[in-house]
């Protein structure tokens, strides 16, 4: 089993968060509610990956999310990276 090796730098204090998720098919009305509260709470990363300042406004988008049923994966946005033992 090969081991992770984590190495962290720190580029800002500023705390983010990112919420990925996928809203293909469903109610498009839900999916307009969706996107117009990420056009003003958030900055888009590429599709259907965004990124948020104020965890409370990741939560309501999150919210937002699973009340259509959807998938969803929201994390704290870091500037560790992992490395596999058996690449480097």
């Amino acid at each position: 089993m090969s081991q992770l090796r984590h190495v962290s730098y720190e580029t800002s204090s500023e705390r983010r968060y990112l919420l990925i998720f996928d809203l293909k098919g469903g109610s498009t009305a839900g999916r307009r509610r969706i996107n117009r509260y990420l056009e003003h709470h958030a900055r888009m990363i590429q599709k259907s990956v965004w990124e948020f300042n104020d965890f409370h406004e990741l939560r309501d988008a999150a919210k937002l999310v699973k009340k259509l049923g959807r998938e969803l994966v929201a994390f704290k946005k870091s500037d560790a990276i992992y490395f596999n033992e058996c690449l480097i």
